[in-house]
C-alpha cells in the first residue's frame, strides 16, 4: 500500500498533526491484481475550547483543551484552569488513572471515593485521588518513600518522568528503547537520580518530557517542579504514544 498526500509519499500510514484539510490517496497493487486507488478528504480541526478564562493564548491552550475534553484534567473553579500553578503528586496519579480507566467515576463522584488500600502512613481515605493512588501503588507507578506517598507535595520533574514512563510500561509500551544522548547532553545530567535516568531518557526520546533551554545550555532540571499546563502537554503526548503501541 502506498499513501500519497501532496508531496508526501509513504508505505506507512501518514500522520497528520497540523490543522487543515488534506486529500489523501491510498494506492494498492500486488502481483496478479489490478492496481486500485481510493481518495478521501481528511479534515483536522482545533480541539474545542474548554472555555477557561485564563488559558486563551497560553502556549499550552490546545493541550489543556484536549486534556479537559478527554476528562483527564479539570479546572480549579470559577472558570479557571490555573495553568502555571505547580501540580501535585496526587493529581499526577489521578490523571494517569483517568487515562487508563476513562469510565471510572471514583475520582469524580464523591459517593464513589475509595478507602485507602496502600498502607502508606500519610495516605488518605475518601479523597478524590484515593483510588488513583491505590491503583498507582499496585501497578508500581507510585512507590512512595519511607512509607510516605506525599500526595499533596508538588512533583519533581524526575518523579514525573518516572511515573509517566512506568505508566506507559504498564500499558504495554517498551520503555527500554531510548536515545540516552538526549539526557547526556543536558548540562545537569549528573543531577538526575539514578532511579529516574532511564525514565527521563525515554520521555525525552518520545518528546514527552525532555531538556529545556537555559541560556546557551540544555538542562533537564530533575529537581524542578512541573506546572498544570506542562502536565496537560505531557499527558496528551504520553497518551498518544500509548495509543500507538
Amino acid at each position: 500500500v502506498t499513501y500519497v498526500c501532496g508531496d508526501k509519499t509513504s508505505n506507512e500510514p501518514l500522520e497528520f498533526t497540523m490543522v487543515g484539510e488534506y486529500e489523501v490517496t491510498a494506492h494498492v497493487s500486488a502481483p496478479n491484481y489490478v492496481e486500485w486507488a481510493d481518495s478521501a478528504t481528511l479534515t483536522i480541526t482545533e480541539p474545542a475550547s474548554a472555555g477557561y478564562a485564563d488559558t486563551e493564548g497560553h502556549w499550552a491552550e490546545s493541550y489543556i483543551d484536549m486534556a479537559t475534553a478527554a476528562g483527564l484534567m479539570n479546572g480549579v473553579g470559577e472558570g479557571l484552569f490555573d495553568p502555571d500553578a505547580q501540580i501535585r503528586r496526587a493529581d499526577v496519579a489521578t490523571i494517569l488513572f483517568r487515562a487508563t480507566y476513562p469510565n471510572d467515576v471514583s475520582t469524580t463522584d464523591p459517593s464513589q471515593f475509595a478507602q485507602d488500600g496502600t498502607g502508606f502512613a500519610d495516605a488518605v481515605s475518601g479523597a478524590y485521588y484515593t483510588s488513583a493512588i491505590n491503583w498507582a501503588k499496585a501497578e508500581g507507578i507510585m512507590t512512595g518513600d519511607e512509607n510516605l506517598v506525599r500526595p499533596n507535595d508538588t512533583i519533581t520533574r524526575a518523579e514525573l518522568g518516572a511515573m509517566v514512563a512506568r505508566w506507559a510500561a504498564s500499558q504495554g509500551v517498551d520503555t527500554s528503547v531510548y536515545d540516552a544522548s538526549l539526557v547526556e547532553k543536558c548540562a545537569d545530567v549528573e543531577d538526575i537520580p539514578e532511579w529516574a535516568y532511564t525514565s527521563l531518557a525515554w520521555t525525552a526520546s518520545e518528546g514527552i518530557l525532555g531538556g529545556n533551554a537555559d541560556g546557551d545550555k540544555l538542562v533537564m532540571d530533575p529537581q524542578g517542579t512541573a506546572t498544570r499546563a506542562q502536565m496537560a502537554k505531557i499527558i496528551v503526548e504520553a497518551a498518544a504514544v500509548v495509543a500507538g503501541a
